[in-house]
């Protein structure tokens, strides 16, 4: 019995498409957590200028940021970087997807992502590499952990 070499074609086309549906289908998911993590960003920068017009400091822990006004964030938002009279940075990332960081800066404070972003506008970054722990864990490597918050282990750099 002779095998056409033809019969193949369809196989191989079907798994074309469905590998371009795939990669179309990762940057749609990526582009709505890109899109809500500028929100909750926003959400910051405005939580962040309130609370200086009332006490002419920023402050350094989100969570006081939500007794003070309503913020909400949907996803990790974690303040970077603060000089509390003159400036802010913070960065925010979803947990399912460690690798992707948005940031956002204003006054004194650098952006976080050095990528040339103007002040109070978020960003965001696709990294290759996360901070992961034994337990299954992982953190956009701009976090500045070095052990796993929940567990205390040592992070270490995994490629995704």
């Amino acid at each position: 019995m002779r095998v056409h070499h033809l019969s193949f074609i369809p196989i191989f086309g079907a798994v074309w498409v469905a590998c371009g549906q795939q990669a179309a289908l990762d940057q749609a998911v990526y582009r709505a957590a890109e899109v809500a993590l500028k929100q909750d960003l926003r959400g910051y920068v405005m939580a962040q200028e309130a609370y200086f017009l009332s006490n002419g400091k920023y402050v350094d822990n989100t969570s006081r940021l939500s007794d003070f006004v309503e913020f909400d964030p949907t996803h990790t938002v974690r303040v970077h970087s603060i000089t509390p009279s003159t400036g802010h940075a913070a960065i925010a990332y979803n947990d399912s997807l460690p690798q992707l960081v948005c940031a956002v800066f204003a006054g004194s404070e650098a952006a976080p992502l050095e990528d040339g972003a103007a002040v109070g506008h978020p960003t965001c970054k696709r990294f290759s590499t996360v901070l992961t722990c034994g337990h299954g864990h992982a953190y956009p490597a701009l976090t500045g952990y070095n052990f796993c918050p929940e567990h205390g282990e040592e992070l270490v750099p995994e490629v995704r």
